[in-house]
């Protein structure tokens, strides 16, 4: 294999995760736009997501890449059942966080995890104190995920 052939997969290898945090970025706007309206992610756009890390992970791994697919779909929503369960976060957030692993690495997940916890933790201070009393609504969860993806790209 020559520096030719090193230079072209190095820039394929970048394309690639170009397109992947462009998928995401897609899905976590129309998210948005859904939440802001009516608190509610569709289904439809989960499955679409679905699909796009499916079609990522088969191009990138071929016929192993389904095994990684149904391994990184899983890992979120085992990891964040509990919150959902006791409701501190909603089915759809849930969803989004497992496409969000499909496409992207699990290290960024995480991260954008905890950066939208603590977004989201800082805003309800925010209103507490303005308002002068306990948040009593929900908060548009997906806001703060997709916030919190835009915040670790330029880490």
């Amino acid at each position: 294999m020559g520096i030719a052939d090193l230079a072209f997969y190095n820039r394929v290898e970048t394309e690639v995760k170009k397109t992947d945090k462009f998928l995401v970025w897609s899905i976590l706007t129309t998210a948005n736009l859904f939440d802001a309206r009516n608190y509610k992610i569709p289904n439809e756009l989960i499955i679409l997501g679905y699909c796009a890390g499916l079609f990522l992970n088969v191009q990138n791994h071929q016929m192993m890449g389904v095994v990684f697919f149904i391994a990184k779909a899983i890992w979120p929503i085992l990891l964040l059942f509990l919150l959902t369960d006791i409701g501190g976060l909603g089915a759809g957030d849930v969803k989004l966080f497992s496409v969000m692993a499909t496409m992207v690495g699990a290290k960024e997940v995480v991260d954008t995890m905890i950066y939208s916890v603590m977004l989201a933790g800082i805003i309800a201070i925010y209103i507490c104190v303005k308002e002068g009393h306990i948040v009593k609504r929900k908060l548009h969860f997906s806001l703060y995920i997709t916030f919190a993806f835009f915040l670790l790209q330029f880490k």
